[in-house]
């Protein structure tokens, strides 16, 4: 019997407007209230996912910056892990020419151009980015450094990082233009592990929805990993089972969870 499910957001629990559809929205509410635990784990900052848990109406622990930081449901910061200081710069200064940089901190988004598509993504929460000199700001407590741009690019930047920094950072893309940087260690998978050992549940009584490489760690670990129709390949063929749903415009977790959870 299923327990716990955690959902990522953006191409899962969210639809292609990055927002939450009436019938996720009743669904979601219908299984907690009937006992059944949810846990958001998403890419996005904090500061961005505390909103969109308030329009959906719950106080849920949040696992966010890909698991470099986790929130109770009081609000209150239960994990955090920071990227180390000394080589932020490196993985600003290894990006291609044209890529858009950004880095998370504590309560800032910093960018280093503007961008009118990213602010699409956080249109229904009102965090938005700030624009910044990112080589020459100050490196503390950096969450999260992702990379904007054209795939094959960024493939190569990934290659490179994990040649020269992997005893050092995860890398992972959350879509196939956004490729992501957290200290290492630091993904969904480990910081849902955590969450789940404090409310005494387990990874076999958990469903996980995903459809990034970032979703990877914790959709292999649970004993129920769901793939959205839109999901990327590569998270396909990266998994040896899964089941399948609609895609995020067809409201494929409430789809599944209506399955799973029948009323």
């Amino acid at each position: 019997m299923y327990k716990v499910v955690v959902s990522d957001l953006d191409g899962t629990l969210l639809d292609s407007n990055h927002t939450l559809s009436q019938q996720t929205i009743s669904t979601v509410h219908r299984i907690v209230n009937e006992g059944i635990r949810f846990i958001i784990a998403t890419g996005r900052h904090y500061q961005d996912v505390k909103h969109i848990a308030k329009n959906l109406g719950l106080d849920l622990f949040l696992i966010t910056c890909n698991g470099a930081r986790i929130h109770n449901k009081q609000g209150q910061p239960i994990f955090r892990q920071d990227i180390p200081q000394h080589i932020v710069q490196s993985l600003l200064e290894m990006a291609p020419k044209e890529t858009l940089l950004n880095i998370y901190k504590e309560d800032q988004w910093l960018v280093s151009k503007p961008n009118k598509t990213l602010l699409n993504f956080n249109k229904s929460s009102g965090f938005n980015y700030s624009l910044a000199d990112l080589f020459s700001i100050d490196h503390k407590n950096v969450a999260k450094v992702f990379f904007a741009g054209k795939p094959e690019p960024l493939v190569e930047l990934e290659n490179k990082i994990n040649e020269q920094f992997a005893d050092l950072v995860s890398a992972a893309f959350s879509l196939p233009n956004c490729l992501e940087v957290m200290a290492k260690g630091v993904n969904k998978g480990q910081a849902l592990q955590q969450v789940l050992k404090e409310k005494g549940f387990s990874l076999d009584q958990t469903v996980a929805f995903g459809d990034g490489m970032n979703d990877y760690e914790m959709l292999s670990q649970v004993g129920m990993p769901v793939v959205m129709a839109n999901a990327h390949d590569r998270l396909r063929h990266s998994l040896s089972h899964y089941e399948k749903t609609l895609s995020s415009d067809n409201h494929g977790v409430a789809y599944k969870l209506e399955e799973i959870f029948p009323a």
